[in-house]
């Protein structure tokens, strides 16, 4: 489980305890008490625990007969909150399937007759949460709580009241979808593997209608790769739209898992983000199975944690934490200043020539269009373009010491 900040909070199956990563990948010794704080291991497919940034609440069953959960509550470093309930232990009367918080603390519970009941982050219950129709909680923003009910997704805000304005009479119908917590912009996509992988992107704006700036009226589709799964998506602090999943190098078949990372990122707009990855929009895993993102969460902008699952027998998966570091190739200004390329002439006619440094040898050449399509490749030094229209071109030169990145003008 990670929380808004990024940390992951873990619990091994049957263990009974919940530890806390850091970002280095090591256990955080100074968590709770001897590294952990207990957490109930018998479950079964209950959520025995959820977090934010500050608290971190688990959930333990009454014992049979009785019916409903003994609630504690802790801070972020592990420490139980003795104010909290009775000694830092809250007991509710009633079975529940699905229970959040928000960033103040608060939690919502939805109880085995659909009903939400909100519990305030003091331990006392507030019963002026003013919603009382049967729903299912899907998510939850910085400002909202979104629900399923008769008119598809809608809104409440953390009182418990209706946002009309919100899609279409107060709905939105959509099913899997993924939110922006801070500005409630969403996405949904869908991907036919059956039809030339096509993947179909839509994004809402924060009122719920369709974004015309994103795309082509609202829609994004690409069809760049082949049998392409993606399992999760999210925001980065820039807006722009991250895709985690998987793919297969070869043998795929429809119904099967991939062996491989990968990852995708579009920009608020919807274009492809040749930013990403020296030159790419997308990165893609090269061992082979290392396996694929089934879920994740953006720290920055250039770190992800991710968690990963992998094939180790016919039949058999297991799960892992790791985390991704985005590095990116020299910009312009960057390798100028260094004055350690050369590309003459700029403008240029028909051919233009590069100097590297005495000691570098050249692997390939690799020109790129302003929106980020490859035009040509070559692995030659002199270099004829006079087939190319007039404009400017982005040049991605690969030698045995390093990558640049410049430009030229082809006159």
């Amino acid at each position: 489980m990670f929380t808004p900040n990024g940390t992951a909070l873990v619990s091994n199956a049957g263990e009974g305890k919940l530890k806390k990563k850091l970002l280095d990948g090591s256990y955080d010794p100074n968590f709770g008490i001897n590294g952990s704080i207990p957490v109930s291991p018998t479950s079964g497919n209950k959520m025995d625990c959820v977090a934010n940034d500050q608290n971190i609440y688990t959930f333990w069953r009454l014992p049979s007969p009785s019916i409903g959960w003994t609630i504690k509550k802790y801070d972020s470093n592990g420490v139980l909150d003795s104010s909290y309930g009775v000694n830092g232990t809250l007991t509710i009367n009633y079975n529940y399937y699905q229970v959040f918080t928000d960033n103040n603390s608060n939690l919502y519970f939805v109880d085995l007759n659909n009903k939400i009941k909100k519990i305030l982050a003091n331990g006392q219950v507030d019963n002026s949460f003013n919603f009382n129709n049967p729903t299912s909680i899907v998510g939850l923003s910085n400002n909202y709580l979104y629900i399923y009910r008769s008119l598809g997704l809608s809104r409440l805000d953390f009182n418990g009241n209706l946002d009309t304005t919100f899609g279409n009479q107060g709905g939105l119908y959509l099913e899997k979808f993924y939110l922006n917590e801070n500005t409630d912009e969403i996405i949904t996509f869908t991907i036919s593997n059956t039809s030339n992988s096509t993947m179909i992107i839509e994004k809402y704006t924060s009122t719920g209608i369709i974004d015309t700036n994103f795309g082509v009226n609202g829609v994004k589709t690409i069809t760049a790769f082949t049998t392409p799964m993606f399992y999760t998506a999210d925001f980065d602090s820039d807006g722009n739209i991250v895709f985690f999943g998987g793919y297969s190098l070869n043998n795929w078949t429809i119904g099967s898992y991939p062996n491989l990372k990968m990852i995708m990122r579009l920009k608020p707009n919807g274009m492809e983000d040749y930013t990403f990855n020296h030159n790419s929009f997308y990165y893609m895993g090269n061992t082979d199975n290392d396996g694929y993102i089934i879920d994740a969460k953006i720290v920055n902008g250039n770190k992800y944690l991710v968690i990963n699952k992998y094939r180790y027998t016919m039949g058999s998966f297991k799960t892992y934490l790791s985390q991704i570091i985005r590095t990116a190739v020299l910009s312009t200004s960057e390798i100028d200043k260094e004055g350690k390329l050369s590309v003459y002439p700029n403008p240029v006619q028909d051919e233009f020539n590069i100097v590297l440094q005495n000691n570098e040898k050249l692997e390939s050449v690799e020109i790129f269009d302003m929106a980020g399509r490859s035009i040509l490749k070559t692995l030659v030094l002199k270099n004829n373009v006079a087939d190319l229209t007039k404009g400017t071109y982005l040049l991605l030169i690969k030698t045995n010491k390093k990558s640049y990145q410049t430009k030229f003008i082809k006159n």
